[in-house]
């Protein structure tokens, strides 16, 4: 099972998860033919123990976990108690840097998707939201929903896309590097939640 999956987060230093008073407010995700966003701590204020459940179940269930720069939604998941630990990861952006030859490090989304795809990203969130000052939480939950909705709709268009070339037998030792670089990043989300001890007064 393909299981794409995408967050939103509040914005303070681009929703670094290491930041304590960082939220995650939302998790889209599609799941074969079934597609929905779950609210997390969204200024609704429902409760999402549920939501975390069921995005578990799917996250244990799924053969490949999708994502776009997907590193950072690894942290998120792992950081309101979502365990990931047997999942294979293809990041569609890993993907899209290794098919320019490593020369556009961290493409957007938005990028990737008008480069590969002919199309662009909503941008409403973004441009009459964040620009405004209003943090993901205060978002209008149809607004953010469709948003977030719309993103894992491009990541798995993207998905499918890249597929279809590296499994091309020509691309047989692409297949493999990203293969590889998809492995190193499990690794490099392990290190980075770990951290490293640093005596600042040293």
């Amino acid at each position: 099972m393909i299981l794409t999956l995408d967050t939103e987060t509040s914005t303070y230093e681009k929703g670094n998860p290491f930041v304590p008073t960082n939220k995650l407010v939302s998790i889209a995700y599609r799941d074969g033919s079934s597609i929905d966003c779950k609210a997390v701590e969204h200024s609704t204020g429902l409760p999402y123990a549920s939501s975390l459940d069921h995005v578990q179940s799917l996250v244990h269930k799924c053969n490949v976990l999708v994502g776009f720069a997907v590193k950072f939604d690894l942290h998120w998941l792992r950081r309101y108690g979502i365990s990931f630990d047997k999942c294979n990861i293809f990041d569609c952006q890993l993907a899209a840097f290794i098919l320019a030859s490593q020369r556009t490090p961290y493409p957007s989304l938005d990028d990737v998707a008008l480069r590969y795809l002919d199309r662009r990203k909503l941008d409403i969130v973004s441009t009459e939201y964040w620009a405004n000052g209003i943090d993901t939480y205060d978002i209008p939950w149809d607004v953010l929903s469709e948003y977030n909705i719309e993103d894992v709709k491009i990541t798995e268009e993207l998905y499918h896309y890249f597929k279809e070339i590296y499994d091309r037998p020509e691309n047989k030792k692409l297949k493999r590097l990203l293969s590889l670089c998809n492995q190193d990043l499990l690794v490099l989300e392990e290190m980075e939640w770990n951290g490293m001890k640093y005596d600042f007064d040293k």
